[in-house]
């Protein structure tokens, strides 16, 4: 058996370091940075020529991450110690793996990294990350910086790195939702569905009631409303179905078609609103309001199809309504503690 190989890592970590503080700018100082990105090789140049200066700290994983928090040594990792003061989190960590949104939950569930800054990265929001985004934003205190790997974003992420590496000299918090100039400003969303409404939370709306996770997981299983809304309200105590035929009666079809309706009613609305708004959570600004979708020109034609805009928003959204975790966030809400703002 051969003899193991020792790697003496002594030379190229003080090299490594040489060659950070020599791209400090002056007034910068050089921070760790944790980096949750499936792609690390990948996107190691973008790092290089925009964070030259600080440590990345990179994990490939959400279960890197929480070994990481608990103290294993990770061989890809620099020598300690490790003192992060920025995490950027990939909001897709490749299929069958658990997201950027999860990542962001565990370290403010944390109380060593409650008040980490953190900026969402992606390569775009036009799809189902343009919902994660929004919860995103809802577990860092109501609104999140996104980042794009690009050389118009690469520059506002290292001011900001600088600034709160100034921050943390002055013994300042540093507020998690403060907009970041030069970066997508990403709010939590709230429902408003009319005039006596109280304005409520997106992901409350969705899915407070037990029948309303089921219709998402429905949805997202077969994209068909009708059965969708069948299935939710059969399952939760509000129709017995018959068991000993494979085809419903015409009263049970009708029954579906009244299920099917009824969640039109509780959805619909709120679709079309997306829809005449653009048909992306992330650009709202904060606030859905049917108010506002009344006062669009296409309101009554829109309205008149809500059950095919609900379609729509389900098609998008109905795998992240439907997954376990962010079925339980309504009933384990993080919120982060209130923190001082800088003077």
């Amino acid at each position: 058996m051969p003899d193991p190989v020792n790697i003496d890592l002594t030379a190229r970590v003080a090299a490594e370091e040489r060659a950070r503080r020599a791209d400090l700018a002056p007034g910068e100082r050089g921070i760790d940075i944790l980096v949750i990105d499936d792609q690390p090789d990948h996107e190691a140049g973008w790092f290089a020529r925009h964070l030259p200066s600080h440590r990345r700290l990179s994990l490939e994983s959400v279960t890197e991450l929480e070994r990481f928090l608990a103290g294993k040594r990770l061989p890809n990792l620099p020598q300690p110690p490790y003192r992060p003061e920025l995490a950027i989190l990939d909001l897709s960590l490749g299929a069958g793996q658990r997201d950027g949104l999860q990542a962001l939950h565990i370290l403010r569930c944390g109380p060593a990294t409650r008040d980490l800054p953190a900026i969402l990265n992606t390569n775009g929001l036009e799809d189902h990350r343009d919902l994660l985004a929004v919860l995103a934003a809802q577990l860092n205190g109501g609104a999140i910086p996104v980042a794009r790997k690009t050389s118009t974003d690469g520059p506002s992420v290292r001011d900001h790195a600088r600034r709160i590496a100034h921050a943390n000299d002055a013994d300042l918090s540093w507020p998690l939702a403060k907009a970041v100039p030069g970066l997508l400003h990403v709010q939590e969303v709230f429902w408003h569905g009319g005039d006596k409404a109280t304005p409520v939370s997106l992901l409350a709306y969705l899915l407070d009631l037990p029948w309303k996770r089921t219709y998402w997981k429905e949805m997202a299983r077969h994209r068909n409303h009708q059965d969708a809304a069948f299935e939710a309200r059969k399952r939760h105590g509000t129709l017995a179905l018959s068991t000993d035929r494979e085809i419903p009666e015409p009263g049970e079809r009708k029954t579906a078609q009244n299920h099917a309706r009824f969640v039109a009613n509780q959805f619909g609305p709120l679709a079309v609103a997306w829809d005449l708004a653009g048909g992306h959570l992330h650009r709202l600004g904060g606030g859905l309001s049917l108010i506002a979708a009344q006062q669009e020109e296409g309101f009554p034609e829109f309205s008149g199809n809500r059950s095919a805009h609900l379609v729509a928003f389900a098609t998008r959204y109905g795998p992240v309504l439907a997954d376990p975790f962010v079925q339980s966030l309504p009933d384990h809400p993080v919120r982060p503690r209130p923190q001082r703002l800088r003077p």
